[in-house]
C-alpha cells in the first residue's frame, strides 16, 4: 500500500488535475528526532499536539 491507494481508499483521486500535497513534519533537534518514536509509541497525545503546531 502507497500513499496513492491511502488517497483513493478515502475518495481523492491521486491522478486529478488538483493537486494534493504531503508534508512531512519533522523536528530539526537531535534529541527531539531521537525522542520521536518513543514520542509516536508511548504519547499519542503529546504526538498530536506536536504535528498540530504550524
Amino acid at each position: 500500500m502507497d500513499f496513492k491507494d491511502l488517497l483513493r481508499i478515502q475518495g481523492y483521486d491521486p491522478d486529478a488535475r488538483e493537486r494534493i500535497v504531503l508534508l512531512r513534519h519533522r523536528p530539526f533537534e537531535p534529541r527531539l528526532a531521537r525522542a520521536m518514536p518513543w514520542i509516536i509509541e508511548d504519547r499519542p497525545d503529546l504526538f498530536e499536539t506536536y504535528q498540530s503546531v504550524p
